[in-house]
């Protein structure tokens, strides 16, 4: 995952912890359990090809044998898979019921449901923000139980404030509480980890632009955590996980921002502001009103 970032906002570096580990669904609020469902795997046969999605939005009544999944994903995770292109994409599975091995890339069944489906269309995808947005025509009777996650009713966010991720982080030997051996360090399966806020970030890529574009967090990410949805207590995502400051190149080190140490961010979130913008497929106005302010 990318780690490229700067800080931009500090606060409450008091409040923040980290570093606990991903937790498995036994240890999920129930509040969040909906959310659990409806959180896909990403996969190909290529490293850079492995990430998270999550559905924001079905449609169930244009034919009765099927239903129309909406997704949202990092940008960065399909582009490495499909380009820059609009349109149809069969280099990629969506799965709610396998894990992989990133040895063998041999799928690891959770679920006998069967729930993968090959190919996507990619319907909309913002270079700036690096989201993208996924279609699947799915069975309505398999995948019955999958409901959108549902976006918060406003974009307010406190520092201090508890916050969960999901996703497929890749590796297991940093599970807080399973007994998974440490020889399946590279299994790549559904997991959630829980932080909080702690302030806001820009990009170090071009250092004129100061856009924050990120929220910062304590909850835990690594590869293959991109494009999994960041969470408030009550169920509701509130962004899209981006960039985690640990990465398998690091030795899963917690390293957060080289020019402020004492900042502890282990996430970085896309803004809810821009998030909203998106799914509703509009111009990212939230660009144009925070330019060039600090």
């Amino acid at each position: 995952m990318k780690t490229f970032l700067t800080l931009m906002t500090f606060l409450g570096a008091l409040l923040a912890y980290g570093g606990e580990g991903f937790y498995p669904k036994s240890e999920l609020p129930q509040t969040l359990l909906p959310a659990w469902e409806s959180t896909f795997l990403i996969s190909t046969t290529s490293r850079d090809g492995i990430g998270s999605a999550f559905v924001f939005k079905k449609i169930a009544d244009i034919d009765p044998f099927k239903v129309q999944l909406y997704l949202l994903a990092s940008d960065h995770v399909i582009r490495a898979l499909c380009g820059s292109k609009i349109g149809h994409c069969d280099k990629l599975t969506l799965s709610a019921s396998v894990g992989v091995d990133l040895n063998t890339f041999h799928d690891v069944i959770m679920d006998s449901r069967q729930l993968s489906e090959t190919g996507v269309d990619i319907i909309h995808r913002e270079f700036q923000a690096d989201l993208s947005m996924l279609k699947i025509v799915v069975d309505k009777k398999k995948y019955k139980h999958i409901e959108p996650i549902p976006f918060v009713e406003n974009c307010h966010l406190s520092i201090g404030q508890e916050i969960f991720i999901l996703g497929f982080p890749a590796t297991a030997d940093r599970t807080a509480s399973d007994s998974l051996p440490i020889s399946n360090k590279h299994l790549v399966i559904r997991r959630f980890s829980k932080g909080y806020v702690v302030g806001h970030f820009r990009s170090d890529s071009n250092l004129d632009d100061k856009t924050n574009y990120w929220t910062g967090t304590t909850a835990d990410a690594l590869e293959s955590n991109s494009g999994g949805p960041a969470l408030l207590s009550t169920g509701r995502f509130f962004g899209v996980v981006d960039s985690a400051s640990i990465s398998e190149e690091n030795g899963y080190k917690y390293t957060g921002d080289e020019n402020v140490n004492s900042m502890d961010w282990h996430s970085l979130v896309t803004r809810c502001e821009l998030v909203k913008d998106f799914i509703e497929q509009k111009p990212l106005s939230f660009f144009s009103s925070i330019k060039n302010k600090k």
